[in-house]
């Protein structure tokens, strides 16, 4: 979300310099320092230390995400294993039109889901769809998380476009894991059953995706962890100074979301002469899994995807994307 804002700044300056011509004069420059935006800490006004309920919780949750990928299996999206160092990052995406936006988002509203909660939904369903299919039905759990804007925790100026390259975001504490059947290679069930339990299944499972979501909105808690949890998935700064090994692959990679909601409402379509189409942005993708990526321009839906083209290639990834669009069409019924 920051890098968008941070384009929309840009975006801006650039139509004032267009619109001032030769007559334009320069910032002068120098004192950059006096704007760098503060860690999300300081600017959200975060404590340096836990209370003594909040380290309780902290390794509440992280004895709970253990236990979660205890014996069970884990549902894995396959990747090509024989690289073990990451290439480039690529993108993909597919984009529906207004009116398949449309009827998607009223469905949606009619379910009482989220165009996130009902994209998640498809991700998990999907990443079980492409399972191994053996001689016996068994059952898969997905894992993931959901990704927190955190600048309605910042204090002003932190809070405004003034600030939009610091990390401000964090990812939930607690892991949103789904069960899941797999069903043996032996299935034959008819196509029309089949429809039938897949719409229920997909409710149920979107009604759990709901209620994840929903309880990590609610928690007045979770900030005070966020440091915490960044702390705990940074590797230490080598003392002597070195280079670090590039970490190991994720040999049991997932896949997760980041809803960028109505690109509109952080982007400016028009500044000045200058019309924009088209926006997006991505995290760089190092790893064996897929980055999903969800938002809205000029009414328009589009979900795009970030892989590493070490572990995948371009028609992997779309063959994905166009799962998810038809495992949600499907359950919920968009013509």
């Amino acid at each position: 979300m920051g890098t968008l804002m941070l384009f929309n700044n840009l975006f801006a300056h650039a139509a004032e310099i267009y619109k001032w011509g030769a007559s334009y004069t320069a910032p002068c420059f120098g004192g950059e320092w006096v704007n760098l935006s503060l860690p999300l800490r300081v600017a959200a006004g975060i404590p340096n230390d836990l209370r003594p309920a909040q380290e309780d919780r902290l390794h509440n949750i992280i004895h709970s995400n253990e236990s979660l990928r205890k014996d069970v299996e884990i549902a894995s999206l396959p990747f090509h294993r024989d690289r073990t160092q990451p290439g480039k990052h690529q993108r993909v995406a597919i984009t529906l039109s207004v009116e398949q936006t449309r009827r998607l988002l009223d469905k949606c509203r009619d379910a009482g889901l989220s165009i996130t909660h009902a994209y998640h939904t498809a991700i998990a369903v999907t990443v079980r769809d492409i399972q191994e299919r053996r001689a016996d039905e068994r059952t898969v759990r997905y894992i993931n998380y959901s990704l927190i804007n955190e600048r309605g925790h910042c204090r002003n100026p932190y809070s405004t476009w003034a600030h939009p390259a610091s990390v401000y975001h964090s990812v939930s504490g607690r892991s949103l894991a789904i069960d899941l059947n797999v069903s043996s290679s032996s299935d034959t069930a008819d196509v029309l059953s089949t429809t039938a339990n897949y719409k229920s299944e997909f409710m149920d499972i979107a009604q759990a995706v709901r209620s994840f979501y929903l309880g990590i909105r609610g928690d007045k808690e979770h900030i005070f962890l966020v440091p915490s949890y960044w702390r705990m998935s940074t590797i230490p700064y080598p003392t002597d100074g070195a280079t670090p090994s590039v970490p190991a692959r994720n040999d049991k990679p997932s896949v997760s979301i980041s809803s960028m909601g109505v690109l509109d409402k952080v982007i400016s379509p028009t500044h000045g002469p200058f019309q924009l189409d088209n926006p997006w942005v991505t995290g760089e993708e190092l790893g064996t899994g897929l980055g999903v990526f969800l938002g809205t321009w000029k009414d328009r839906l589009t979900l795009s995807a970030a892989y590493n083209d070490a572990w995948h290639d371009k028609n992997e990834a779309m063959a994905f994307l166009d799962r998810c669009n038809h495992a949600i069409f499907q359950a919920l019924g968009v013509q």
